[in-house]
């Protein structure tokens, strides 16, 4: 999808998946003068997170300049019209064809006499500051400016750039390669290895209340269902296991080998050859950039529940697992499978721990667990007990207290469990840890306290 900003000089483009570019339309409109007007588009999308994130260094060409980013959410999933607003209403005013002088006038009036204000010579050293960042850094993430320079400056001094005859005009053009990517629907399961079977059964089957059943996809796994389209899938510790007991995670696709195909035709190597079932699914698999195993599976013939099984909850509304990049999933998980936005947060200000975005096509979520630069986990402590924390998958189920009473009433508490807490994205959670330490997140379906360090981007599941 495309968005374009055109005036008698300029033409400003949002592509989802390549970058804004801003090009001048005639020869009498200098480069330098489409450099500045660059940036005043930079900086007033910069304002914006978490709808977008400046990834690398712009490209400069005779009459273009490019300016990559990375779109949380695809333009087609939250409205053309919706995103249009966010980016046009602070950088044009209340009306993008006002007549820039008399936006100046309102606005100076308005700040004048506060600390926010910056007279118009103050702003233009502050441009060549961002011109400087935004050319001549090396690589890599620019850090957000200082917030105190006043959006009202933004306003008409782009106006000013642009011209008073400046109107906006949309055009919604979905990428071809977009439109061939059959829908991913939610979370299908996570594998993990157990050394020992019998504890393991235990546990998903007792504690959890799951429903024992055979595995169709591997005769030596054994699954653990929570619905019929919803699972875990339990393999033996294979001889020489690294410290992680995640084996996979799936999700569903109505298509799996229309998916197939559209990943090699995006440029995903190692995607294995389409595999069937016993039970008539089909399904591939590939890995992610961390080298996580990725699968898209196609279900099948629907288990059936057993009259007796007890599952605590009957959902699995996300899976989480050890990030090192995130430019490295998004490019994989957003920019290829479409995946979108839906909330991140961490610990301590300044940091990034946790990043959530949906799966394109229903509201289920993948949890990047960050770890590294950039988060409140460093490398180091990363052991085989902090892995089965960062690895986990959460069941969802609408009242915290009454799941946490079951567990008490008919003795089904784990061994090692915590909780419930309020956690920092404003939902009540609690953990259990299974025989070999994978965490299960127990976790309300929707929030009810605002979250911490951002909003909610896309609606969270309901039941």
């Amino acid at each position: 999808m495309t968005k374009t900003f055109n005036s008698g000089r300029y033409q400003v483009s949002v592509d989802e998946t390549i970058a804004v570019e801003v090009r001048r339309l005639n020869q009498s409109t200098s480069h330098r003068g489409l450099e500045e007007v660059a940036v005043l588009v930079w900086n007033n999308i910069e304002r914006l997170p978490p709808f977008l994130a400046f990834r690398g260094v712009s490209s400069r060409q005779p009459d273009a300049v490019t300016l990559p980013l990375s779109f949380n959410f695809p333009l087609d999933r939250v409205g053309i019209d919706s995103l249009s607003r966010q980016v046009a209403a602070p950088a044009f005013g209340p009306s993008p064809c006002t007549p820039y002088h008399r936006i100046e006038q309102n606005e100076a009036q308005r700040v004048r006499g506060t600390s926010h204000y910056r007279p118009p010579e103050v702003f233009r050293k502050v441009t060549r500051e961002h011109e400087r960042r935004l050319f001549k850094i090396p690589s890599g993430r620019v850090k957000p400016h200082d917030k105190s320079k006043h959006i009202a400056m933004l306003k008409f001094s782009l106006l000013r750039s642009l011209g008073p005859a400046f109107c906006v005009t949309f055009i919604a053009v979905m990428p071809a390669a977009q439109q061939n990517r059959p829908a991913i629907t939610g979370i299908s399961h996570m594998c993990v290895y157990a050394s020992d079977a019998k504890a393991s059964e235990h546990f998903y089957a007792q504690i959890l209340g799951a429903a024992r059943g055979p595995d169709p996809q591997d005769a030596n796994g054994t699954r653990y269902y929570f619905s019929p389209t919803q699972f875990v899938e339990v393999l033996p510790l294979p001889a020489g296991a690294t410290q992680s007991r995640m084996a996979c995670v799936a999700y569903n696709t109505i298509d799996a080998g229309g998916l197939s195909q559209y990943l090699r035709s995006q440029g995903v190597e190692g995607i294995s050859e389409l595999r069937t079932g016993k039970d008539g699914s089909r399904w591939f698999q590939t890995n992610d950039p961390e080298g996580n195993q990725v699968q898209f599976i196609q279900p099948g013939e629907l288990a059936t529940m057993p009259g007796g099984a007890k599952p605590i909850g009957n959902r699995i509304i996300h899976v989480g697992y050890l990030v090192h990049s995130r430019a490295a999933e998004d490019r994989f998980y957003k920019q290829i499978l479409g995946f979108k936005a839906y909330w991140f947060g961490s610990k301590q200000p300044d940091h990034v721990d946790w990043v959530s975005q949906q799966v394109p096509d229903g509201h289920d979520w993948l949890e990047y667990m960050m770890v590294g630069d950039g988060s409140t986990v460093p490398l180091s402590k990363v052991d085989q007990r902090q892995l089965g924390v960062l690895n986990h998958f959460s069941i969802g189920v609408p009242n915290m207290e009454e799941a946490v009473t079951t567990f008490y009433r008919e003795d089904r508490l784990s061994a090692r469990h915590d909780g419930p807490q309020m956690g920092l994205d404003g939902k009540w959670q609690a953990n259990l840890y299974d025989p070999d330490g994978t965490r299960v997140e127990l976790m309300e379906f929707q929030p009810v306290i605002k979250p911490c360090c951002s909003g909610f981007t896309a609606e969270s599941p309901v039941k």
